[in-house]
Order: structure tokens, then sequence, then C-alpha cells
């Protein structure tokens, strides 16, 4: 008798960030436990060079990744924060976006305040070759401890409108 398990369950149990992120594990992470390594580090992400290196504050605009399965937009100014997030794997209702609130700042880790439960609420600023990004805390630590990268834990700077990405088909994931 063969037995069958879902693809979900096999997905969430392997690791996949963005179906941690839709079940809301390993969202919210306290400041003072973040990795933060002050040196540069290298290496390589599919022959592609890449060079980390430690930042000295935060830069507000508007950050993202999206590919043809998930999305998140992170915006920062003036101290509060607009949040988006969509996947192709939805549980239960979903929020109306953008969630919004305050952002508080700890060197360059920040905390969104009046997260929801799902909703990733610890960034931490690093410069991914020469460009400020903002990583989930488990991206910096997994590229700290093994040079392993985290695609759906990094957001990328643009200048466009958050509710055009959201809108519109612009996809930025990897280096």
């Amino acid at each position: 008798m063969h037995r069958f398990i879902p693809l979900w369950l096999i997905l969430i149990v392997s690791g996949c960030n963005a179906y941690k992120h839709a079940l809301g594990s390993e969202m919210h992470v306290p400041t003072n436990a973040v990795v933060l390594p002050d040196a540069i580090e290298s290496g390589k992400v599919a022959d592609t060079a890449i060079v980390v290196a430690p930042m000295q504050n935060v830069e507000e605009g508007v950050f993202f990744f999206k590919d043809g399965y998930s999305t998140l937009i992170l915006a920062l100014a003036g101290g509060r924060y607009r949040y988006w997030f969509s996947s192709d794997i939805t549980f239960g209702d979903e929020p109306t976006y953008p969630l919004t609130g305050r952002y508080v700042v700890d060197g360059v880790v920040v905390r969104l305040e009046n997260s929801q439960p799902s909703m990733q609420d610890v960034w931490v600023f690093r410069k991914l070759n020469d460009q400020t990004t903002l990583w989930r805390p488990t991206a910096v630590e997994w590229w700290h401890t093994n040079r392993n990268f985290d695609s759906y834990g990094v957001l990328y700077p643009t200048k466009l409108k958050p509710e055009d990405i959201w809108q519109k088909n612009i996809l930025k994931i990897g280096p």
C-alpha cells in the first residue's frame, strides 16, 4: 500500500521559505537574536559572484521580491511601513493589503510594530553587490554560516511605486 503525502507538507518540512511565510513560522525573531556579521562575505550563487557587506544605518524606500509564485513588498518611510504579501498557497482569510504600522530601528535591524501573526516583522539591512537590500534574519544566518542563499529572504530596492509592483507583472528574485 502506498501512502500519499501532500506536496504542501513536503515543501513545509523541507524548508521552503515561501510556504513557511504563509504559515507564519520563523516570523517573529527577537532583535537581539539576529546574527549581524561585521565582515564582508563573498560567495557564488548560480555562477553569479556575490559580495555581502554590513551596513551602518538603515535606508528608507521600497524593497521587494516577486516571482511567479510569491510577492513581498515592504515600503519604509518616516517611521511607518506598508507591507504586501501574496503566495500561490493561501490559508484561510487573507488580510487586506497593504498592512500598515510603525517601525523601530535598532542599528541596521528594523522591527515592524503591530504586525500580523503571519508577517515577517524583523528585517536586516545588508549590502548585496553594493546595493542596499533587506534580509530576513534566517537569510543572513544561512549566508553567514554556509553561503546558502535564500532567494525568498532578500528584498531588493526599487524606484517603482509599491502599488505598481503589486498590480503588475514585475519580477525580481535573486542577485
